[in-house]
């Protein structure tokens, strides 16, 4: 029987990645998905172009994934003005201090788009820096706060009982050098 953990070093395996190198596991992508749906972004077919009140203060003059950082900062500004407390955006819905604050401590550039992975890697960011009640709509869909714990659990889980086998070794390290079972 194959355990969650082989699927998912599986999926790891299998992902595609980005330009960057960003890929998505199984349960990264369970808690992505959890916070989408908590935030509401997913009503939209593109849930990362999705702004504030769904355009209700204000529309892009083009996608949100084909903005800079800089230009994200500047409409964010226009939507808070009109909201007049909140300039969330993008399927995480961040908000223009999180992203200054994760941007430094991510290495970003103000030239660098607001592309899926960009979110998520700030998304992640956001977790491991002001946990899951950072996103308001948790509170409104506790199951999807459940749902997004449950993911993080989960990978931690794996990712620990890999480090126990000798023939995982993370992306970040390399590849092994010998597969197990193989001479």
């Amino acid at each position: 029987m194959v355990s969650p953990c082989d699927r998912q070093r599986g999926a790891i395996a299998l992902r595609k990645r980005d330009a960057r190198g960003w890929g998505t596991s199984t349960y990264q992508s369970e808690f992505y998905d959890a916070i989408i749906e908590a935030e509401g972004t997913g009503r939209s077919s593109d849930p990362y172009n999705e702004t504030l009140g769904y355009g209700a203060y204000g529309l892009p003059p083009k996608l949100l994934t084909e903005m800079t950082i800089a230009e994200i900062y500047l409409f964010g500004d226009a939507i808070r003005t009109v909201h007049g407390r909140s300039s969330a955006l993008g399927a995480f819905q961040i908000v223009g201090r999180t992203l200054r604050n994760a941007q430094r401590a991510l290495g970003l550039k103000d030239t660098d788009d607001f592309t899926p992975p960009i979110q998520r890697r700030i998304a992640s960011w956001i977790e491991s820096k002001q946990g899951l009640g950072a996103w308001e709509g948790f509170t409104i869909h506790p199951d999807q706060r459940i749902r997004a714990a449950m993911a993080i659990k989960r990978q931690a889980d794996c990712d620990q009982n890999a480090l126990l086998l000798p023939e995982y070794v993370p992306h970040s390290l390399g590849k092994p050098t010998k597969k197990a079972g193989k001479k």
